[in-house]
């Protein structure tokens, strides 16, 4: 088990010069050790530690006192949900993203908990071994500061005892009959209904952005170590000026071409003013973790 303090700050925009107004979007600031430590837990569900954490709760306040990361996603919703009473500010989600539609008998896994407060874990931390983990990894945190803890692996033992029945009680913990499907519902992100994480659409075009500019990057550095080769070829057999020539064109076809895969990108993406603007500060705050 693994604990480390974090920082989940707001965003604030304004217009022109106008003052700094609260936009009701979090962004959550995770170590780079924590950082390394996730990255192979998120991994195989197509996610990154970078902006997962941004879009619970649809990245909105109020900001949870601690989050729990599990090692993988486990299929015990509903002894959580068993678990946790309605004032326990605990929710919880998966991490692989939730289907869109939902699925009549969808069942979300337990990938990572929010933790509303220390007070509210206290009260239910022996009802579950999970929560119990939690508490253990959390008692001595303090309460005016945030928190991520990573669990050790669940034990098997216990894992064999609760994930046969969990299906039943996660639909018993939702008002339905057991074993029945869940009813049809308006068509809007599952996590949204069970309090967990926001709709991936934002996180999703952040990340293909993220993906091209870095196919962007590796293009434009073969392209320049192509150019660089011939005028360096020219130089010896033409006249010695060639190589910086070859360079300064080499790098303004080189702007010139990021410039175009810019527009291409947020074209491509159909990506709103708004959502510039938050993909910018989520990639940007990716490079300030990266940096310190």
């Amino acid at each position: 088990m693994r604990c480390f303090e974090i920082m989940i700050v707001g965003s604030a925009v304004r217009t022109g010069s106008g003052p700094f107004v609260p936009d009701s979007t979090l962004t959550y600031a995770i170590p780079d050790e924590a950082q390394e430590l996730l990255e192979p837990i998120l991994a195989p569900y197509d996610q990154d530690p970078n902006w997962f954490f941004d879009g619970l709760n649809f990245g909105r306040p109020p900001a949870p006192w601690a989050l729990v990361c599990l090692d993988r996603e486990y299929p015990i919703a509903g002894h959580i949900a068993g678990a946790r009473t309605a004032d326990a500010g605990i929710a919880f989600t998966q991490y692989r993203r939730v289907p869109t539609p939902v699925p009549r008998d969808f069942v979300p896994n337990v990938g990572v908990l929010t933790i509303g407060s220390k007070a509210g874990l206290g009260r239910v931390a022996g009802l579950s071994p999970v929560l119990e983990a939690a508490w253990e990894g959390l008692k001595d945190c303090s309460t005016e500061r945030n928190w991520l803890v990573i669990l050790d692996p669940l034990p098997e033992d216990w894992l064999a005892q609760v994930v046969p029945g969990d299906r039943e009680r996660w639909l018993s913990s939702r008002g339905f009959p057991s074993g029945a499907p869940r009813p049809p519902r308006e068509s809007r992100s599952a996590s949204g209904a069970v309090g967990q994480l926001g709709t991936p659409s934002i996180i999703e075009k952040a990340r293909l952005v993220k993906a091209d500019r870095e196919r962007t990057i590796r293009t434009a550095m073969r392209l320049n170590g192509l150019a660089l080769t011939v005028g360096l070829i020219l130089s010896f057999t033409w006249e010695w000026y060639a190589l910086p020539l070859v360079f300064v064109g080499s790098v303004i076809l080189g702007m010139m071409y990021s410039s175009f895969m810019s527009v291409r990108t947020r074209m491509k993406h159909n990506l709103t003013i708004e959502e510039q603007r938050m993909i910018g500060i989520m990639l940007g705050r990716n490079r300030d973790n990266r940096g310190t």
